[in-house]
């Protein structure tokens, strides 16, 4: 069984709040309750509708493959010993986050340390085996893949559509993941997204854009790679079809930047660090980044190429926090 709930504070039992705005009781096979658990947590999550094309589709605050994992999780590596039979698996919302908890704590070693180390460690394999043969109902796969990933997965789907990370909660007879609920955010990026490129996108280009957004504008192939565990091509591609899009500008081999809407297009990034950079007093990136309005990711990339062009003058060593600038 899985017990949903939805309360109206942001702790159970408020005074003088009702006890629930919504419960349901989820019970029955393992598929089915995953199944019924996300239609109830998905009738009480804000959602973006996205129209593509001729069709349409929604965003979820809290991304649906987030919530499946750890429903199936739950339900899986939940302690089935006598002592907890009588407890379900908890879905409590609340107005700023989500708590899915499941009986029994961490098995087999894992802590919250090595959780997304990629390594499977079940206390229930013969029900590990049964749910990796057994096919979702409402979408592609099974409802368990034993291979360790599910935990990086639903790290790498919160962050890379901006969300904060998933906090887990260990005790000794209970497990529980914590999601933030990003109602505002949503509506915010979708925003964005239309302001900043006003024509549609993929869910992978729209996915790069934010992960690049949030991780400061500038980013090389290989860090895009590294956290969203994409092909180095494929990153090429979408790329190369946001340069197409005016989204993206390519500065560098393999390392692409958002374009500032907000900036007069004759100004480009360079031109607004030299802009900022004096020839009488020398500056640090920081205090360049402070007075261009550029960030400073954007800046430490572009100072060695104008030095390099003889724009700039450098002063301290490449591995000194304390080098400085001026303008030649």
């Amino acid at each position: 069984m899985i017990d949903v709930a939805v309360h109206s504070d942001v702790e159970k039992s408020a005074p003088g709040q009702p006890r629930f705005i919504d419960r349901q009781l989820c019970d029955g096979p393992i598929p089915a309750c995953i199944e019924d658990a996300l239609a109830a947590i998905g009738r009480n999550l804000r959602k973006a509708t996205i129209v593509q094309g001729a069709g349409r589709r929604e965003d979820w605050e809290v991304p649906q493959e987030v919530l499946r994992e750890a429903l199936a999780n739950a339900c899986i590596h939940r302690e089935y010993s006598p002592m907890f039979v009588g407890q379900a698996v908890s879905v409590d919302i609340y107005p700023d986050r989500i708590e899915i908890k499941n009986p029994g704590g961490l098995w087999g070693g894992k802590t919250v340390d090595n959780l997304a180390d990629g390594e499977s460690r079940c206390r229930n394999p013969k029900l590990m085996s049964l749910m990796g043969a057994t096919p979702l109902e409402h979408a592609e796969g099974a409802v368990a893949e034993s291979q360790g990933s599910g935990i990086p997965a639903m790290i790498r789907e919160m962050e890379s559509r901006s969300l904060g990370r998933p906090k887990f909660i260990v005790k000794a007879d209970s497990f529980t993941v914590l999601l933030s609920r990003h109602g505002a955010e949503l509506a915010e990026n979708r925003t964005w997204i239309q302001n900043h490129v006003g024509t549609e996108l993929t869910d992978r280009e729209e996915t790069l854009l934010m992960f690049m957004r949030e991780h400061g504008c500038v980013c090389d192939v290989q860090k895009i790679r590294e956290a969203l565990k994409w092909d180095s091509d494929d990153i090429r591609l979408i790329c190369g079809d946001l340069v197409d899009k005016h989204a993206l500008s390519k500065c560098g081999k393999d390392t692409f930047e958002i374009i500032d809407r907000n900036r007069e297009p004759s100004a480009s990034t360079a031109d607004r660090i030299l802009e900022a950079l004096s020839a009488e007093v020398d500056m640090t990136a920081r205090e360049i980044a402070v007075a261009s309005g550029v960030r400073i990711s954007s800046v430490r990339y572009h100072l060695p190429k104008m030095a390099d062009k003889g724009l700039i003058e450098v002063m301290g060593s490449s591995t000194s926090r304390n080098r400085r600038y001026r303008k030649k």
